[in-house]
Formats: C-alpha cells, sequence, structure tokens
C-alpha cells in the first residue's frame, strides 16, 4: 500500500508545499508487535518506529506538493 501521512494540513499551522519525502519498512519487530495498519497520523508512525515495528529512512529527497482532497 502507497499512503502519506503529512504532520499539517491545508489551513493548520505548520503546513507548507514543500515536503520531506521519508520511506517507511517494516523493522525487527514487525512480526512480534505488528502496528495497526495502515499507520494513519504521524502519532502513530513514530509510536510504531519507537516499538521497532518500522523503520524510518530520509531519501533526502524534498517535494513541492500542494495537497488537496479530504483529511481523515
Amino acid at each position: 500500500m502507497h499512503d502519506h501521512i503529512l504532520s499539517a494540513v491545508p489551513g493548520s499551522p505548520g503546513y507548507a508545499t514543500q515536503l520531506e519525502l521519508l520511506e517507511v519498512w517494516p523493522g525487527p519487530n514487525f512480526a512480534q508487535s505488528p502496528p495497526a495498519m495502515p499507520i494513519e497520523s504521524e502519532a502513530a508512525l513514530f509510536e510504531a518506529r519507537d516499538k521497532g515495528a518500522v523503520v524510518i529512512f530520509s531519501d533526502e529527497v524534498a517535494l513541492h506538493a500542494v495537497v488537496t482532497g479530504p483529511a481523515k
């Protein structure tokens, strides 16, 4: 599945059209402690990372993208 998690959405403090692309891969504890899938918030992503369920990699890629559409 290919999803995006934004730390801020249009109209909220901190929203910008420049964003850093990060990759998320299963971590060493993914099978032992799977996170609720899909991960739908920045807080849930960091919680899964802290449990070793996922690993976050920086591709050192910055994107300029305007976000449109419904927010969950």
